[in-house]
């Protein structure tokens, strides 16, 4: 059997379960005693499925046949991830009632318009951001409206907890289509709460929500499953519809390929008014690693301090021993350094670009009086000589986990353990996988690489 075939298959099942509803009991009570668990939450974080997945295992009677820590974990995950929509949702409507009371024309891209529509909860609809399509004469004044509101203007998830306002991310246009004007004509209404809310037509959803990849290695599961079960809200007669608005934004010849995609990563047939209208292409089966592309250039990493306690479980994760080198990618501060040194006598290296986060390292150190056993440096971190490290900390932007993967196989010494916080090396598995919960509204992964 292919490697992370069963842990996939796990994937598609929670897909098939959100999409279609379909009874996935039999097939998961033969898998669940196989199953790699830390792989398992790893591809379940990359493929944007973990609270489906938690819903699929949390029920009797396979929640018996689970690891009580990993089901432990999938909770902590779930909750933090319903509290956010909760708060998303608040903002939501706050942002609807302002942009209701100046009369400006905008269309709720996300939360409960979009659960009203898809049939989903909408813990499942609030991403990291509240969407909203605006014509393009209204946006400059949609714009001012949400500054003077407090809003970022900016897509920055911290901000949603340091600052108490998610960014509102304005939308005009569909590629190269202004699209908001034509939605508005289209529109439909909901009700909640005894309000009625402007909606998107239901062929729009379709359009908006079926990812653009076709191609197994880029293909989000969950994000396969949101797609597949819109499609199954779709009636027989509404399908000519949504193929007329393909039409008209260019999209007539990829939609029912992207369709087709959703439906064969999940190993799901198309719904059959679906399949009427079309042939669909050979199957596409969801593979484990969605490789990343090398970035034309390194981004800037932006400094985050990675909460207290999921530094100490990372540090007990890579288990460093006295006199081992741990070195630290992108050290900020240096508090993993300082703490290996302090906590595990070992040596420690932090290397960072900033001069001004690490003259905050040495008075770290100088504090912990760990300063002969630490060392700093202010260069690249693909410029820096890792071949005698036995611990690397790594808490990076996705765009550099695949040229340093490549670094790490060129240089590293065998058994060189590397822990990372929330980002993931792309068809890599980890050794271990951890989910934290760090507060109400924060939930951390972490994961342990062992070179080979």
């Amino acid at each position: 059997m292919p490697p992370l075939a069963l842990e996939l298959d796990l994937l598609r099942a929670a897909g098939r379960a959100t999409a279609a509803g379909t009874d996935e009991t039999a097939a998961l009570t033969a898998l669940l005693p196989r199953v790699n668990w830390h792989h398992a939450l790893w591809l379940g974080r990359d493929h944007e499925l973990l609270p489906a997945l938690h819903r699929t295992l949390r029920a009797a009677p396979l929640s018996p046949l689970c690891p009580p820590e990993i089901l432990a974990q999938l909770a902590d995950y779930a909750a933090v991830v319903q509290l956010r929509a909760f708060a998303r949702a608040r903002e939501f409507f706050q942002v609807q009632e302002l942009f209701a009371h100046h009369a400006l024309r905008a269309l709720p891209a996300d939360g409960w318009s979009a659960a009203h529509a898809i049939g989903a909860a909408p813990a499942d609809e609030f991403g990291s951001s509240i969407r909203f399509f605006v014509p393009p004469d209204e946006l400059a004044r949609a714009h001012h409206l949400l500054l003077d509101a407090g809003h970022p203007v900016t897509s920055d998830p911290e901000k949603l907890i340091t600052r108490g306002r998610s960014p509102v991310l304005l939308n005009r246009g569909l590629g190269a289509h202004a699209a908001a004007a034509r939605f508005a004509a289209r529109a439909t209404t909901f009700t909640l709460g005894g309000r009625t809310f402007p909606g998107l037509a239901p062929e729009h959803w379709v359009l908006l929500r079926t990812p653009f990849s076709t191609d197994a290695n880029t293909l989000s599961i969950g994000r396969a499953a949101r797609a597949g079960r819109l499609a199954r809200r779709i009636p027989a007669d509404g399908w000519a519809a949504v193929f007329a608005e393909a039409a008209h934004f260019g999209h007539e010849h990829t939609l029912p390929a992207r369709l087709a995609a959703c439906h064969a990563a999940l190993a799901l047939p198309l719904p059959a008014a679906l399949a009427a209208h079309f042939t669909a292409p050979p199957a596409i089966a969801a593979t484990a690693a969605r490789p990343a592309s090398d970035p034309p250039a390194p981004p800037r990493v932006p400094f985050l301090a990675t909460p207290p306690a999921v530094m100490s479980r990372m540090l007990a994760l890579a288990a460093p021993r006295p006199g081992e080198l741990v070195l630290d990618l992108g050290c900020g501060d240096g508090r993993f350094v300082v703490e290996a040194a302090k906590n595990f006598g070992a040596r420690g290296v932090g290397v960072d670009l900033d001069p001004v986060r690490l003259g905050e390292a040495r008075a770290r150190a100088e504090l912990a009086g760990v300063t002969a056993q630490v060392a700093w440096r202010c260069e690249d971190i693909f410029a820096t000589d890792i071949r005698d490290a036995d611990v690397l900390c790594a808490y990076l932007l996705p765009p550099l986990h695949p040229p340093l993967l490549k670094k790490l196989q060129r240089e590293a010494k065998p058994g060189l353990r590397l822990v990372s916080h929330d980002y993931i090396f792309p068809g890599w598995p980890p050794e271990r996988t951890e989910i934290i919960r760090t507060g109400p509204l924060k939930v951390s992964q972490i994961y342990l690489w062992r070179m080979p």
